[in-house]
């Protein structure tokens, strides 16, 4: 994610959003709590139709979760995906 902020747009869609988008549907809660900790940095960077379809659906998951740290994260997070 760091090394992102050094790239252009057209660069960060083509290699960083991919990346995104498959950390966001990934099981371990360890990932998607350090990607939801981190999402303030990249949400700026997301178009709409790709939080529509790819990452909302993933995200949603996380109100549901039995750890309440995933719980708390992802509450943080919506204001970001104009949830």
């Amino acid at each position: 994610m760091q090394l992102g902020k050094l790239l252009n747009e057209q660069e960060y869609q083509a290699k960083v959003v991919p990346c995104v988008v498959k950390l966001v549907s990934s099981s371990d809660r360890a990932t998607r709590v350090r990607l939801l900790q981190q999402l303030d940095n990249f949400a700026d960077h997301l178009k709409p139709a790709t939080v529509n379809e790819q990452i909302f659906p993933n995200i949603i998951t996380g109100f549901m979760d039995t750890n309440p740290t995933v719980r708390e994260q992802t509450v943080k997070v919506s204001p970001y995906l104009d949830i």
